[in-house]
């Protein structure tokens, strides 16, 4: 354990020095975040408080949400990897990449649910599909069903695979929703999702916007070695909700608060050179149902980055960008 933490350490100390060695200039319009999208997101959970299943055999869980920053307007899609398979009572389970595959015969056509499109590809199945929303929840009859569409409509869900893939955004999108397309067969109404197992990833790039908002306060919360920040800092993270690396912009002097909702204890730690705490000299020890609360500082003239780590999940990323107190 100790040698894996120090090699942790040493991991993060280069990342960290690569980043100050680049200035943290400011934010790259074309900045990339890598998303994992579990099996059992449920594309038709999108903008909704829980997924539903229509047609039975479990909802699955809410799709990953990717908050849009302010007057983006295409993203692109890239680097998917992973498996994924629709049915783990078959042997052997029929895996397949973000692109999907023929695990069944038939290809894909599940019906429009509550404000959203359907989803119809011939040919394959458990592709990585997305969504793009406004602040509100989906309603009505939906936008037509054009999966293979780049210029999607708000609730028009289309296919975006493994990537390379661009995507126009919207008018009017503020949120991105990440899953998949399940029913019985592949067809007819959304469901059967609790017999998915697996997970893939995707790399999202934001061309256009002006980055997004800083938070004067962080709230964020662990839970199953994933990061989750509160509704009310939508318009600072670039992720909201089930992922273990996440980003967010804040001001000067924000108050951050870290809580943990597992039933075990993390040990956040962090390098940056102005706001350095935890570490195996002083570690710091989250326990369940506790918070950690600090205040970040930027002294300098550019925006600085600040990297949270964890000295026993490795997985956990936190990574605050710190504008500095003139931009504040």
């Amino acid at each position: 354990m100790r040698v894996a933490l120090g090699l942790l350490l040493t991991t993060a100390t280069i990342l960290l020095v690569g980043t100050f060695a680049a200035g943290a200039a400011g934010r790259d319009t074309s900045a990339s975040t890598t998303l994992t999208v579990s099996a059992q997101a449920n594309i038709f959970g999108a903008g909704r408080s829980s997924p539903p299943a229509p047609a039975g055999r479990g909802p699955g869980k809410s799709p990953v949400l990717f908050a849009l920053r302010r007057g983006a307007t295409e993203l692109r899609f890239s680097g998917g990897n992973g498996r994924a398979t629709c049915c783990t009572a078959l042997v052997p389970p029929p895996y397949s990449g973000p692109a999907g595959g023929s695990q069944l015969p038939g290809g894909t056509k599940i019906s429009a649910f509550g404000g959203l499109s359907g989803v119809e590809l011939l040919d394959k199945q458990m592709f990585l599909v997305g969504a793009f929303l406004g602040p509100g929840a989906p309603n009505g009859s939906g936008p037509p069903t054009e999966t293979m569409t780049r210029e999607p409509a708000l609730a028009q869900i289309f296919y975006v695979g493994a990537g390379p893939v661009s995507v126009d955004v919207p008018a009017g999108a503020t949120r991105l929703f990440l899953g998949f397309a399940d029913g019985f067969g592949f067809h007819g109404p959304a469901g059967h999702y609790d017999d998915n197992a697996g997970s893939v990833s995707i790399t999202v790039s934001t061309r256009g916007g002006s980055g997004t908002t800083p938070a004067g306060s962080l709230a964020m919360s662990l839970f199953k070695h994933k990061l989750h920040a509160a509704a009310k800092n939508a318009a600072s993270c670039t992720v909201l909700s089930g992922a273990s690396t996440v980003e967010c912009t804040v001001r000067n002097r924000a108050a951050i608060t870290l809580c943990n909702r597992d039933a075990y204890p993390h040990r956040p730690f962090s390098l940056s050179r102005f706001n350095l705490f935890g570490g195996p000299a002083n570690p710091v020890v989250l326990r369940p149902g506790t918070c950690l609360k600090r205040t970040l500082v930027n002294p300098t003239k550019k925006p600085l980055v600040v990297r949270i780590y964890d000295e026993l999940h490795s997985q956990e990323r936190l990574t605050l960008i710190v504008m500095p107190a003139r931009t504040a």
